[in-house]
């Protein structure tokens, strides 16, 4: 029981319908629908986990965008002579944006437009 009212008030929360729309609702729609929403959350969570790892390397999304990841090396790091290595840190942000399945432009678009929440 208590969870019918759990899935009544994140149906209601998500989507701002009446405890009267939901109850009509079909079991595979409500399915589906919670699924959607567990990994909208899910996307969430990850894209604040990605920004708070970004705060503690001192980036913000706009910093990776204008960079893009695989240009924050210092380049008094390195000889002329060497390829552009990519460090430790760039790894990890090319983990975490492959991780999240969205590039720092989308996310960043997505928290602009209201479509994310942050």
């Amino acid at each position: 029981m208590r969870e019918d009212f759990r899935i009544i008030d994140r149906l209601a929360h998500a989507y701002g319908w009446s405890i009267e729309y939901i109850s009509q609702l079909e079991v595979n729609e409500i399915t589906g629908l919670m699924g959607a929403i567990e990994d909208r959350e899910e996307t969430e969570r990850r894209i604040q986990s990605f920004i708070v790892a970004l705060a503690f390397c001192g980036k913000t999304l706009d910093d990776v965008i204008k960079k893009g990841p695989q240009n924050t090396v210092s380049t008094s790091e390195q000889t002329p002579k060497e390829p552009k290595k990519s460090s430790v840190e760039d790894e990890n942000m090319i983990k975490l944006f492959q991780g999240l399945g969205m590039s720092p432009t989308q996310i960043l678009d997505g928290v602009r437009k209201g479509k994310l929440e942050i």
